[in-house]
This record gives C-alpha cells, sequence and structure tokens, in this order.
C-alpha cells in the first residue's frame, strides 16, 4: 500500500512538472509566432502543429 501511495505522488509531481512546462512553452510559441493584440480584436496567424507518433506530443 505504501509503494502505491508513492506511486500516486510521483505521478502527481510529474503531472504539475508537464503542466507548468506546457504553459512555459505555451507562452513561447505566442511570443515567438508573433501574434498581435489589437484592440479587442486579436490576430491569431494559422500555422499547423504536428504530432509526433513517437512520443504522442504536438510540435
Amino acid at each position: 500500500m505504501q509503494i502505491m501511495s508513492r506511486e500516486i505522488e510521483v505521478l502527481k509531481n510529474k503531472e504539475g512538472i508537464l503542466k507548468a512546462t506546457n504553459d512555459i512553452l505555451q507562452e513561447r510559441i505566442i511570443q515567438q509566432s508573433g501574434i498581435l493584440e489589437t484592440g479587442s480584436n486579436m490576430v491569431t496567424p494559422q500555422f499547423p502543429f504536428q504530432r509526433t507518433m513517437e512520443s504522442g506530443h504536438y510540435f
């Protein structure tokens, strides 16, 4: 039972790290893609995200 509790804590920690990393990467994408905010209108350039088959992540 103690092993399972430790595993759950490790997974929660990994989830937190992944969420924080995702937030940082999303900010970088926004900065690098040149999103312009004009008043109440936001213009977002369209560029495709490709999913890598090996990792299952979007890049």
